[in-house]
């Protein structure tokens, strides 16, 4: 599958033949998703980018993610772009794998001890501004 990063000051951009799938280069954040020619299924409105959030001893945390890098890799069916940010004292690495207009999404979360490991009980991850066809509709 064929595909280009695009990197600006403020996002990240992979385009497919079919997609193109964006994060925040600040948080790491997932913050667009259109096809070629389309308007964006999310990311629409003010409704602003969303990361991957963990529950770490019953409660949400209320720390910012940070971006710390990324990879592209062409796999065997269409390409997987993974974004790695760090949340409060966990490492994220959040995990796209694009085939056509199909994208499955992963996460993988590393703590640095068996203590926190342990406090793990939940992973949510969102959608912003998801929406199908004009507001209007």
């Amino acid at each position: 599958m064929v595909c280009h990063l695009t990197q600006t000051d403020s996002h990240l951009l992979l385009t497919t033949d079919t997609l193109t799938l964006g994060v925040e280069r600040r948080t790491g954040a997932l913050a667009h998703l259109s096809r070629p020619g389309a308007e964006p299924v999310i990311g629409r409105g003010t409704t602003p980018a969303a990361a991957p959030n963990v529950r770490l001893d019953g409660r949400w945390l209320d720390a910012s993610p940070r971006y710390r890098s990324h990879t592209v890799e062409e796999t065997p069916d269409g390409v997987a772009f993974a974004v790695t940010l760090t949340l409060g004292p966990l490492t994220l690495t959040d995990r796209f794998h694009l085939t056509g207009s199909l994208v499955e999404r992963t996460v993988r979360v590393a703590a640095p001890d068996d203590a926190l490991r342990r406090q793990l009980h939940g992973l949510r991850m969102t959608i912003p501004g998801a929406g199908i066809g004009s507001p209007a509709e």
